[in-house]
């Protein structure tokens, strides 16, 4: 390896860093081209990319969306940006310790999604805008960096699995805004910049922190992966830091200063929470890791064959459910990539003092294999798909580790061997297949988008309008000037998703409202109200044995109410209720009878109900409740 030192040029190696359309030592078919060249066909390839994000951007445009649960819980966490209340965590999760729930690690995805959100109106579209734009910038960072690394060849190689990669995550997981879809291309940025920087490409090592914290704050299982990462990088920036001499090791200390100080200020936030808050979100998470509520899958079969799945190259392009039960690819497929990817390991290693940048990527792409099969060990509760988006990232660039060792050894054969100059035309022809034919059906389904959980959308389409025209008026109980409400809510439907789509909608509006202690970990502490601090509260509730209660309480006022059914409908749904109760209290299970009055889906969950009664709960849950929103004392008590 020969390393060039000087004040301007970073420490590469003969990978060409500096524009390289297919670098010489690395055997790629094409001569030296510019940086500019390659960094505008990266251009073009970006823009190709954005296609669908544009065109499901305006399918999604109307009718308006009413984001709920997390998806609202998003949104108000960044409309706190930029203000005295500015996010310090990240947005709450299954994390449970010292008796507390706990978030994700912290608040940089809130702040990267805020300039374009405030960009495009503060809205609920708008933040949709905000997570394409924030996937099309990590797309753009990863096509910058191959091109920067392998020149064009690399590049359109790049371009072309992550093509494949988009339309296996579908474009509904590339505009919501939830927090396990956000560091999905970004962790594939990050696998990037860390194999540029062991290329001694220290320019990247400022992207590999940023594209690493961004990943480990938004999503925490990315902690253990990324954590990983880093202190792989440390070791290449140490042994560097050993070889390098007079400019070189300047280089190297300007870089890593710099770097160390972009860290610091992204954690900065979770460190003052720790600070804080007693227990801290940190301590929460270092105590849910420590402690986990269930026993982890552990190093065994169930590891290896939900890891070996992930590598499942087939699965690659085809979407799925978010929380289907891994394993979902298949192993056997799986395991034939992986002897396919050892093999070229085997074949790189022979030379790699020839083709040095290959050899990294191999080497990046064994740590994240690594770090991936300990990360599903370490997975306890169910094995939902969306805990391992990240799999299908790191796939991605085993796939292209493998397809560029093949195509470099055979690019480099013996002399008189050379492969006929049609093969390296007929090799970019695929490419431009694959990535041509991605885009094209991806742009398809874009067309075709709908809004993230449209059923909660559609109640509060319903209710919202009413519910503010009643509490801006003043005439409603506890109103008027210097109103302060209490939002809660009792859902007979689900876990209070439309609840605090309320809030958010309320406080969209310019009504003072604030919620329940108990949602603090969500609303965050400043929107928590007791009822000492309200003058009126603002209850919603769904399910219609709750809804005839609410009406018949003299003290409170119903400002909205909506029916989702039919008349048709609404029969069938009482048929089934009064079969499901009389069935149940057959078998001596009144008190599931009172769990449905409550929460239907609880009830479908719970495991003493009969599994032939199942059917019929989902068919009620299917065909909807009514919802209404009451203004009442700030008092009033809600189950």
């Amino acid at each position: 390896m020969r390393i060039a030192v000087s004040d301007t040029q970073p420490l590469v190696d003969d990978a060409a860093v500096t524009g390289n359309a297919a670098s010489r030592d690395d055997g790629v078919v094409g001569g030296r081209i510019s940086a500019r060249s390659t960094l505008m066909v990266a251009g073009l390839l970006l823009a190709g990319g954005g296609v669908p994000l544009l065109v499901a951007l305006m399918a999604l445009r109307d009718p308006r969306w009413y984001p709920s649960l997390d998806y609202a819980v998003t949104e108000l966490r960044v409309r706190d940006v930029a203000t005295s209340h500015a996010p310090m965590v990240g947005l709450a999760g299954r994390i449970h310790g010292h008796g507390q729930q706990g978030s994700h690690p912290g608040p940089v995805s809130f702040w990267l999604l805020w300039p374009t959100y405030k960009l495009f109106g503060s809205s609920g579209w708008a933040l949709q805008a905000a997570t394409a734009a924030v996937n099309l910038t990590a797309l753009g960072a990863a096509l910058w960096i191959a091109g920067r690394r392998g020149g064009r060849g690399v590049l359109l190689g790049v371009a072309a699995a992550l093509s494949l990669l988009m339309l296996g995550y579908g474009i509904d997981r590339l505009t919501e805004p939830w927090n396990p879809y956000m560091p999905m291309l970004w962790w594939v940025v990050l696998l990037l910049a860390v194999w540029s920087v062991a290329c001694d490409d220290l320019r990247l090592l400022p992207v590999a922190v940023f594209a690493g914290s961004f990943c480990a704050q938004t999503h925490v299982p990315y902690i253990g992966l990324v954590g990983g990462l880093f202190v792989f990088l440390m070791v290449v920036l140490g042994v560097r830091a050993r070889r390098a001499e007079g400019g070189g090791r300047r280089h190297l200390l300007g870089w890593g200063a710099l770097s160390l100080g972009l860290l610091a200020t992204l954690w900065l936030p979770s460190v003052i929470d720790e600070m804080r808050q007693h227990p801290g979100n940190l301590a929460i998470l270092r105590e849910n890791f420590a402690h986990p509520t269930e026993t982890p899958i552990g190093l065994g079969g169930r590891a290896v064959e939900v890891w070996l799945a992930d590598l499942d190259l087939w699965r690659l392009p085809r979407p799925g459910w978010s929380f289907d039960v891994a394993p979902i690819g298949s192993p056997v497929s799986g395991l034939i990539l992986l002897c396919a990817w050892a093999a070229a390991v085997g074949i790189t290693w022979r030379r790699r003092h020839a083709a040095p940048s290959i050899w990294r990527l191999h080497l990046v792409v064994a740590v994240a294999l690594l770090l991936g099969l300990v990360s599903v060990t370490r997975i306890f509760g169910p094995v939902w798909s969306y805990l391992l988006l990240w799999a299908r990232g790191t796939t991605v660039l085993v796939v292209v580790a493998t397809v560029w060792s093949a195509a470099s050894a055979w690019a480099k054969g013996p002399p008189g061997r050379c492969p006929p100059r049609w093969v390296a035309g007929g090799g970019v022809a695929v490419l431009l297949t694959v990535l041509v034919g991605s885009t094209a059906c991806l742009t398809a389904t874009a067309a075709r988008a709908t809004m993230p959980d449209p059923d909660e959308s559609t109640v509060l389409a319903h209710l919202v309008p009413d519910t503010v025209d009643a509490l801006l008026e003043g005439g409603s109980p506890g109103g008027g000037s210097g109103a302060r409400y209490l939002v809660q809510w009792s859902d007979a439907m689900a876990v209070a998703s439309a609840g605090y789509g309320l809030v958010l909608e309320l406080e969209r509006a310019g009504v003072d409202v604030g919620g329940p202690a108990n949602a603090a970990t969500n609303l965050v502490p400043h929107r928590v109200r007791s009822p000492v601090d309200a003058t009126a509260s603002v209850t919603f509730v769904r399910g219609a044995e709750v809804v005839e209660r609410w009406q018949s309480n003299p003290d409170v006022v119903e400002v909205a109410y909506f029916d989702p059914r039919t008349a048709g409908e609404m029969a069938r749904s009482h048929e089934l209720r009064a079969g499901i109760d009389a069935r149940l209290r057959d078998a001596n299970l009144d008190s599931l009878v009172d769990l449905m009055d409550r929460n239907l889906l609880v009830a479908s969950l719970d495991e003493r109900l009969p599994s032939e009664l199942r059917p019929d709960i989902r068919e009620m849950i299917e065909l909807g409740q009514p919802a209404a929103v009451f203004v009442g004392p700030p008092d009033v008590a809600v189950s």
